[in-house]
């Protein structure tokens, strides 16, 4: 923490230390956490008793008001698909608006990116994911994009 870090890329896997006053402190000194579960249950361990604590780190994390992004740094791995790691949020007790945030608002306010980014509303630009389901029903429908516009142009479309 002292060293300057900005950003942890993964929570912690081993619990061992890892209490309310570390993570109050980490929040504090504005650092932010990329979960990177899907990491853990895929090249680690899919044993519940190894993967709970982990769960629980990110969860009492969110809870502390410390701000979660997705992603991951996990070069290694070949499966690119995320539906593990939306598993993994929702594991972690994270709702639907709270993994919305992950991928919208809270990179655009972690990087500094003017207000026009991360919300719909009137005036703003028209930059737009749309998803094939209803994460409310299905977590892993965020990773079923079906369109992808910027400015009002529609840059992909899944067949």
């Amino acid at each position: 923490m002292k060293g300057g870090v900005d950003v942890l890329a993964h929570a912690p896997d081993n619990p061992k230390g890892i209490d309310t006053a570390l993570l109050r402190a980490l929040i504090e000194r504005n650092i932010a956490l990329i979960p990177t579960l899907k990491m853990f249950a895929n090249t680690v361990t899919t044993d519940e008793s190894y993967l709970k604590p982990i769960y629980a780190e990110v969860r009492q994390f969110h809870e502390l008001g410390g701000q979660l992004l997705f992603g991951t740094d996990v070069g290694y791995m070949t499966d690119y698909r995320t539906e593990g790691e939306f598993q993994g949020l929702q594991q972690s007790g994270l709702g639907v608006q709270d993994v919305l945030r992950m991928l919208s608002t809270a990179p655009a306010q972690r990087f500094k990116v003017d207000t026009e980014v991360g919300t719909v509303a009137v005036g703003k630009r028209a930059d737009l994911v749309v998803l094939d389901g209803d994460p409310e029903r299905d977590i892993t429908a965020f990773a079923r994009v079906r369109y992808t516009i910027r400015n009002g142009r529609v840059l992909y479309s899944r067949p």
